[in-house]
C-alpha cells in the first residue's frame, strides 16, 4: 500500500505534463522574473486567444506573476535606452502597445461581465499610461531625424498624428477615474498616481486648448476627492498643463 504523502505527490505531479504546474510556462509563455518585450506580450496574448492560457488574474498565483510581469514599468528600460538602435526600440514600442491594449480590453469586458478584475484592470491602465509616455518620448527623439526632402511633410503629419494619438490615452483614464464605478478608492488613487507620473509627457503633446480643458476636467474631480495623496496627484496634473 502506498503512503498518503507518495499519493498525494503522484496526484500533483500527474496535473502537469513535465512536473511544473505553472500554466503559463507549460504553454510557451516566458519566466516572469525577467524583462518582457513586445514579442513576450503578444505571445500570451496568442496563448490567451488560442485558449490555452487563462486571462492571468490575482487570484491565480501563476496569474498574478504574469499580469505584474506584463504591468512592470522594467518592461519599458528596452525603449528609453538610447545606446540601442532607435528601430529597434521602436518596433519594440509599436508590438507593445497593442499587445497591452488588448489585455486591458479583455479585462473590461470581464469585469463588464460581472468578474471581479477591478485591481487587475486599473494596473494594465496604469502600465498604458507608461507605454504611451514612452511612445511620446520615442517620437520626440524620432522627429529632430526627419530628413526635409519631398516627404517631409507627409512624414511629420504621420509622426503628429501618432504623438496625438498616445495624448488620447490620457483621456481615456480620467474617464475610467472620474466616471466609472467599477473602480475602489485604492484603484482610482492608484491610476491617478500613474497619471501624474506621466502627465509632463502628455503636456507635450496636447494643444493649448487641451490643455485647459484637461485642467478644468482634472480641477472638478479635486473638489470631489478627500484623500490628500489624490489630490496631490491631481495637482501634479493641473501644474503639468500648466506649462
Amino acid at each position: 500500500m502506498h503512503h498518503p504523502i507518495v499519493i498525494l505527490v503522484i496526484a500533483l505531479l500527474g496535473t502537469c505534463t513535465s512536473g511544473f504546474c505553472d500554466v503559463y510556462l507549460e504553454a510557451g509563455c516566458a519566466a516572469t522574473d525577467r524583462e518582457w518585450r513586445a514579442q513576450e506580450h503578444a505571445a500570451l496574448i496568442a496563448l490567451i486567444e488560442a485558449k490555452k492560457v487563462p486571462l492571468p488574474v490575482l487570484s491565480d498565483v501563476d496569474g498574478a506573476k504574469v499580469l505584474r510581469r506584463v504591468c512592470s514599468v522594467d518592461n519599458l528600460s528596452f525603449g528609453r535606452n538610447k545606446s540601442l538602435p532607435f528601430g529597434a526600440r521602436m518596433e519594440d514600442f509599436l508590438g507593445l502597445m497593442p499587445a497591452v491594449n488588448s489585455l486591458s480590453k479583455k479585462m473590461v469586458a470581464e469585469a463588464l461581465a460581472g468578474k471581479q478584475v477591478s485591481t487587475e484592470s486599473s494596473m494594465l491602465m496604469c502600465q498604458t499610461l507608461h507605454i504611451a509616455a514612452l511612445g511620446i518620448e520615442l517620437m520626440d527623439e524620432f522627429l529632430p531625424t526627419l530628413k526635409r526632402d519631398e516627404t517631409y511633410e507627409i512624414r511629420m503629419q504621420g509622426a503628429q498624428k501618432m504623438k496625438s494619438g498616445m495624448a488620447t490615452v490620457l483621456a481615456g483614464a480620467y474617464t475610467s477615474v472620474a466616471e466609472d464605478t467599477l473602480y475602489s478608492p485604492s484603484e482610482r488613487s492608484t491610476m491617478l498616481v500613474a497619471m501624474a507620473e506621466t502627465a509632463d509627457r502628455f503636456a507635450s503633446v496636447l494643444s493649448t486648448d487641451q490643455k485647459t480643458e484637461m485642467q478644468l476636467k482634472f480641477m472638478r474631480l479635486r473638489e470631489k476627492l478627500t484623500e490628500n495623496m489624490d489630490r496631490e496627484s491631481i495637482d501634479r496634473v493641473v501644474n503639468a498643463m500648466k506649462r
